[in-house]
């Protein structure tokens, strides 16, 4: 597993789900670099199974199907964000955060990144990937909407706001990937992004009835 691969691997305890969390990740990485390379339509799952070096069956153990594959390892990259939303100074604005992680995400001067914009091409252009992509998107933002609930005092399953506002960050990280994928700007991808969420930031002040969070360190 190469560098830019291992990097999408998850810290879990026990050896026996390390090694079921790569294997997923050497699907994934396999099912992207076979698409890419080779077009969707001419990939099949024993293509994927033998580029991993596994077999087709546990290749079925971890996915339903190669289009489950091909869009996981957007997946992976949701819960990477999620993480380092999390870690974002508590103190900061919720926009500030989100803004700040998510233009994180499609900063292109990493390797990993040129992947994934070539990648979200892919995907952009393979209509038969769009509901596995659109199911991508709603577990993102089911666990983002966790993460900014946690952030602001609300609660994600009474509260419509930390659901808002995912919602919209999710929005507007989508259509600016499609807008700056359609157009003939040469301006890069990060600042679609930001002017996107620049324009749904005023959304995501709390609502006047609801108290501003306790800060950890705070009276």
């Amino acid at each position: 597993m190469d560098a830019l691969i291992a990097g999408m691997v998850e810290r879990v305890d026990g050896l026996r789900e390390r090694k079921k969390q790569a294997t997923r990740v050497a699907l994934a990485a396999a099912a992207v670099r076979l698409c890419l390379r080779d077009g969707v339509e001419r990939v099949t799952v024993d293509d994927i199974a033998a580029d991993a070096d596994v077999s087709p069956r546990t290749f079925f153990n971890y996915f339903a199907c190669k289009e489950e594959a091909i869009v996981d390892e957007s997946r992976m990259r949701g819960q990477r964000l999620i993480k380092q939303l999390g870690s974002r100074p508590h103190d900061e604005a919720i926009a500030d955060s989100l803004r700040s992680v998510m233009l994180l995400l499609v900063h292109d001067a990493t390797p990993e990144t040129k992947r994934w914009i070539a990648e979200i091409r892919m995907l952009h252009q393979t209509p038969s990937l769009l509901p596995y992509q659109l199911g991508s998107y709603v577990a993102m933002e089911r666990s983002l909407a966790e993460v900014i609930a946690d952030r602001t005092g609300t609660d994600a399953e009474r509260d419509m706001y930390p659901r808002l506002v995912a919602g919209l960050t999710i929005a507007a990280t989508r259509v600016a990937l499609s807008r700056w994928l359609d157009c003939e700007d040469e301006r890069p991808l990060r600042d679609f992004v930001g002017e996107a969420l620049d324009q749904v930031a005023p959304a995501f002040a709390l609502p006047a009835d609801r108290p501003a969070p306790v800060l950890a360190g705070t009276d």
